[in-house]
């Protein structure tokens, strides 16, 4: 089996043969037959808003470009938002323009043109129109993944003066009506539902520590609802190994929960109680990921290893943070910040860099670089995103630099702000997740 970028580089080979003329349905059937990574993709060249040589040149980058910065890297690529999502384009004008204009930001962030930059724009606003005028006839998963991509739209750019999460709320708000209406029975649903929650969590410790405070069961009462819809569908506990969200999602409950928790330092008796909690959560899944008087982790051959990885280094992740909002004085030198975080950068090491690009390692990477101190440590984890702020140019991955100088550097000596910047929201809210 060929890569997913072999796969998208030697499609297009042919593909660029096949569109100078009119493609017929069988020989776009006879590419998504000979590369499988990348099948459903190729039927939304039959849609209008695709039709013309623009629009396929940014769709052609697109599925080069958009699993890298959106895909975990355990995800197998046929359950990616591009292969399960693209086809619906065909017959979805909002969720077009949506591509087009996350396409779009990704072609001027690479060439730096001010007419690819302009035709973003033109993409987005002809989105959020369509996306208004569909809303009551298009199937509301549809709608809630197009709002999804407006977002992404803007964590590429990354420009925007107050990020706030509006886009994240109203995807998550369609997805409670789609909920509402009956059990979440297809892969599409699970997906715009699991999407939401994973960039929510996410956003909660960064982007959103100005926005004003969800409900503490927030995440978790979703979790509640899309796990039933699984059950009654027959899919757990398989459909895990399939999940954006991997096996642990709880996890991202607790990333939720510990990001209103920041909020409330120093903690009063009954936010103390929900830390103890929260501890004793993190305490309980401990022998699920790591390994226990020399046997492996429960869940060792059951996932992949590379989903394995990451639920460990968001257990890390968010037991460090829980340190610190604990315990406010808690420094990086001191002995139990160290020992977690060289167990961490244990995991880090036997990680490559392109696996480290995975997307959901951003938030296990950021928190955990508060706590580092060793310039060679400091430097691994930098560079996953150095690397990302270079080849892809995302705005969300300069910003994710700037984040780092301040915390190991501050104004350009060794006075970096360290594990304190767990508590400055002017900083945190400059990672747009």
């Amino acid at each position: 089996m060929l890569s997913g970028s072999d796969d998208n580089q030697n499609c297009y080979k042919e593909l660029s043969i096949i569109t100078t003329n009119q493609p017929s349905r069988s020989q776009v059937n006879i590419l998504a037959s000979r590369y499988p990574n990348v099948p459903k993709s190729l039927n939304s060249f039959f849609s209008p808003e695709f039709a013309r040589p623009q629009e396929l040149r940014i769709l052609e980058f697109l599925v080069a470009r958009f699993d890298t910065i959106t895909a975990p890297c355990y995800l197998d690529r046929r359950m990616t938002i591009l292969a399960q999502a693209l086809p619906l384009a065909a017959t979805s004008p909002p969720l077009a323009y949506a591509f087009l204009a996350c396409g779009s930001a990704l072609m001027s962030k690479m060439t730096s043109e001010d007419a690819e930059y302009q035709l973003s724009r033109c993409f987005q606003t002809m989105a959020i129109s369509r996306i208004s005028s569909d809303m009551m006839t298009s199937p509301t998963e549809v709608m809630a993944l197009a709002v999804m991509l407006l977002h992404i739209y803007e964590e590429t750019y990354c420009d925007i003066e107050n990020p706030n999460l509006y886009h994240l709320k109203g995807g998550l708000a369609l997805m409670d009506l789609a909920i509402a209406r009956g059990p979440l029975i297809t892969t599409i649903q699970h997906m715009a539902m699991e999407l939401c929650l994973y960039h929510i969590a996410r956003s909660s410790t960064f982007s959103g520590v100005k926005s004003e405070p969800l409900p503490d069961d927030y995440i978790s009462s979703r979790l509640v609802a899309l796990d039933l819809s699984a059950r009654s569908q027959g899919k757990e506990p398989s459909w895990r190994s399939d999940s954006f969200l991997g096996f642990t999602p709880e996890l991202f409950d607790i990333v939720f929960r510990l990001s209103l928790l920041r909020r409330k330092v120093p903690l009063q008796d009954l936010d103390q109680l929900k830390a103890d909690q929260i501890a004793a959560r993190l305490k309980d899944l401990r022998p699920r990921l790591f390994s226990m008087d020399g046997l492996p982790p429960v869940t060792f051959s059951e996932f992949p290893p590379d989903m394995l990885y990451t639920a460990q280094l968001y257990h890390l992740a968010c037991g460090l943070l829980l340190l610190k909002i604990c315990k406010v004085s808690l420094r990086e030198n001191d002995l139990e910040v160290q020992i977690l975080i060289e167990e961490a950068m244990q995991i880090f090491r036997t990680v490559s860099l392109a696996a480290l690009r995975s997307p959901p390692l951003a938030w296990p990477l950021i928190i955990l670089s508060c706590g580092t101190t060793k310039k060679a440590d400091q430097q691994l984890l930098r560079s996953p995103i150095e690397y990302s702020s270079i080849a892809d140019r995302l705005g969300s991955s300069m910003y994710t630099l700037r984040f780092l100088d301040c915390v190991w550097h501050g104004d350009g000596g060794n006075n970096g702000v360290g594990l304190d910047a767990l508590f400055h929201d002017e900083l945190l809210c400059t990672v747009f997740f």
